[in-house]
């Protein structure tokens, strides 16, 4: 039914096509199952460019017209991941920094990113890591894009092949534009409340009356949840909307299914 192995398929293997079924391209229904490393086991050689881009990492021109995304973080199980696709969130956040309450290994990592279906982006949070980390968990988790949390260079943040959102902590003093300027090549940057002791996860709103003027994708975080996110996204537009703590009940790490479905709907209602 593969017909012969050595065939070209149009797109990538790996990062970037956020693991997505390749069924349609050899004429199988969608849903098959068959993702680009299976196809590459099989034989099959996937040619540049992608076909598809994994969709919380669009084109540039695409960002004016799009809706707003939503990327849930701190998903530590895949059950609570499986719970955010579900729900319609366009990605979730697996957190590689120890001190984190929300923080996992590779294994259960590997197993989050399993859980996700196709289209649904898997980005690798770090604070200031070590680049053999980094590229030691890439070996053994599919990752779409990678979140830099401290205080990375451009040039560690593209050594990894992947695409990268720049964490910014924002107060009154930043200086927005200087910040984006170091980051040419930044997917993404995430505003979140600055926070001299925690690299991110502050569970705490920012002034968004300092949001900045920029042409660059601009990911809102910082104490949202599902009674203020469609307020947050009115008074900001942002490209996506970024939550962890806002989603949880009792348990820190665990999300609570229906708060993370309130999410994605206030979120959504936010641009009718």
């Amino acid at each position: 039914v593969f017909g012969v192995p050595g065939g070209v398929l149009p797109g990538r293997t790996g990062p970037g096509i956020c693991g997505g079924d390749r069924s349609g391209e050899l004429g199988l229904p969608h849903g098959t199952g068959l993702r680009a490393a299976a196809l590459t086991r099989l034989g099959w050689r996937l040619a540049e460019p992608p076909l598809v881009e994994c969709l919380f990492f669009v084109r540039a021109e695409s960002v004016a017209a799009a809706r707003t995304r939503v990327k849930i973080c701190g998903v530590t199980t895949p059950t609570d991941a499986r719970a955010a696709a579900d729900a319609g969130a366009d990605a979730v956040g697996i957190n590689f920094h120890p001190p984190s309450p929300r923080s996992v290994g590779p294994l259960m990592a590997a197993e989050i990113a399993t859980a996700l279906p196709p289209f649904v982006a898997v980005v690798g949070v770090f604070v200031d890591p070590d680049a053999d980390r980094v590229r030691r968990i890439l070996d053994r988790v599919r990752l779409d894009g990678l979140q830099f949390s401290g205080d990375e260079s451009a040039e560690f943040c593209r050594a990894f092949g992947l695409p990268y959102i720049k964490v910014a902590g924002m107060a009154s003093d930043f200086d927005f534009a200087a910040f984006e300027a170091r980051y040419p090549d930044a997917q993404a940057f995430l505003l979140d409340t600055r926070d001299d002791d925690l690299a991110g996860g502050t569970a705490r709103p920012f002034d968004w009356s300092i949001w900045p003027d920029s042409d660059r994708r601009l990911i809102l975080a910082g104490g949202l949840d599902p009674d203020n996110v469609a307020a947050a996204i009115a008074a900001t537009h942002p490209y996506a909307v970024d939550v962890a703590s806002g989603v949880e009940g009792d348990v820190k790490g665990r999300k609570d299914a229906a708060l993370v479905r309130r999410f994605v709907e206030e979120a959504g209602r936010a641009q009718v």
